[in-house]
C-alpha cells in the first residue's frame, strides 16, 4: 500500500545503503561513536542484534545463504551469521575496496595489491588469496578502453 510500516534515525551519514532479506534489515552505521552491523526485523523495525566493526562499510552488505559479507572503509573483510550476528571470520589484511561477488567456493573483489588495485580471488573457507589477476584496476585505464 506504500504505507510506512517503520523507520529508525541511524546516523547522520551513511556510506552504505541497508540490504533487506525475506525477513531482516541489515546496516552498517555510526552507533555511539563506533561502526556496527546491525540486524533488524524486516515487518517490525524491532532490534535483532548488533556486532562491531572496524568501520563503516564501503557498500551495502552482500547476502548470501545464511552468511553476510561486508568490507570496510579501512579495508577489512568480514563474514557473519546472518541469523545470529556470529562472526564466521574476518582478514584485516585483505585491503579490499569494493564488495564482494560470492560464488559457491571463492569470493572475487578488488583490493589493494602493493599499492595498485586489483582483482582478486579468495577462498570462501578460508579468506586466503588463491589467485591476483594482472591487470591492474584504473579509472583512467577504463576510459581509454585500455
Amino acid at each position: 500500500t506504500g504505507t510506512l510500516l517503520w523507520s529508525h534515525w541511524l546516523s547522520n551519514y551513511l556510506y552504505s545503503t541497508p540490504t533487506a532479506t525475506e525477513n531482516s534489515v541489515f546496516a552498517v552505521f555510526s552507533y555511539g561513536g563506533k561502526p556496527v552491523l546491525v540486524n533488524f526485523d524486516l515487518r517490525s523495525g524491532n532490534f535483532k542484534w548488533m556486532k562491531a566493526v572496524d568501520n563503516e562499510c564501503i557498500a551495502s552488505p552482500v547476502i548470501d545463504g545464511n552468511e553476510i559479507h561486508l568490507a570496510s572503509r579501512s579495508g577489512s573483510y568480514y563474514i557473519f551469521n546472518k541469523e545470529t550476528g556470529m562472526p564466521i571470520m574476518s582478514s584485516k589484511a585483505l585491503k579490499a575496496v569494493s564488495s564482494p561477488t560470492i560464488t559457491e567456493t571463492k569470493i572475487y573483489l578488488t583490493a589493494e595489491v602493493g599499492g595498485t588495485e586489483k582483482l582478486i580471488e579468495l577462498d570462501r573457507r578460508t579468506l586466503k588469496t588463491t589467485k591476483i589477476y594482472s591487470s591492474p584496476l584504473t579509472a583512467i585505464d577504463n576510459l581509454n578502453g585500455s
